[in-house]
């Protein structure tokens, strides 16, 4: 696949957020739109910004940095939650403590390896119980909106703290506006052999558009 690499843009500067309330323009699928990343080239040895579609990030998301959006405020309390918002929006992020009268368990053929909860395969824990589930909660101009559990009920152990960086402030957890006024939510939890990246992209009415969730080979 062909790409075209796009150096210097202006990153976070040219966005503007339409309010979520207004009639939302025919756009094109997920799969045929370009969205705009930082990525790590390994052949080129460097990290680029580049528009590519959502198939090259599924493909490529150990590459993937970050989404080149306007980033929203938040409020954090370290392993507890982590809440974004703004004039129209919050989206928080919580670490639920492991309730395992929910559960139904299932292991491989020596009784002892955990691979599945309620039958469906989980993130974030190495073949064992986890300690926390993750919630994700949703407003929208001050109404609640629900969102499915089976869209975050397979991700656990939620890593929700910032560090400094060189760089900056960096947080494991994080939440975009895309130019087509999308929420984007990036997720890297976990640790060692049970870490994961997650994105999980939802329209303005947080309806699911995309997921995709990778354990760390």
């Amino acid at each position: 696949m062909k790409l075209e690499i796009i150096i210097g843009l202006l990153l976070f500067s040219t966005f503007s957020f339409t309010n979520l309330d207004t009639k939302e323009e025919k756009i094109a699928p997920c799969e045929e739109r370009l969205f705009n990343i930082k990525y790590s080239d390994y052949q080129r040895d460097k990290i680029v910004d580049t528009l590519v579609n959502i198939n090259f990030i599924e493909k490529n998301i150990f590459q993937f940095i970050q989404f080149n959006y306007q980033k929203l405020d938040f409020i954090i309390e370290e392993n507890n939650f982590i809440q974004y918002y703004n004039d129209s929006l919050s989206l928080k992020v919580e670490a639920i403590k492991f309730d395992s009268s929910k559960y139904i368990f299932s292991y491989d053929e020596s009784g002892s390896y955990l691979t599945k909860l309620n039958n469906r395969k989980f993130y974030g824990t190495d073949g064992c119980s986890p300690g926390y589930s993750t919630k994700i909660s949703l407003k929208i101009n001050n109404k609640n909106i629900a969102i499915p559990e089976n869209i975050f009920s397979d991700l656990f152990e939620p890593n929700i703290k910032c560090i400094n960086l060189d760089s900056g402030l960096y947080c494991y957890i994080k939440t975009y506006i895309s130019d087509n006024n999308e929420i984007v939510l990036t997720i890297r939890q976990g640790y060692g052999a049970a870490a994961y990246i997650a994105i999980i992209i939802l329209d303005n009415q947080g309806k699911l558009i995309k997921k995709i969730v990778e354990k760390y080979p």
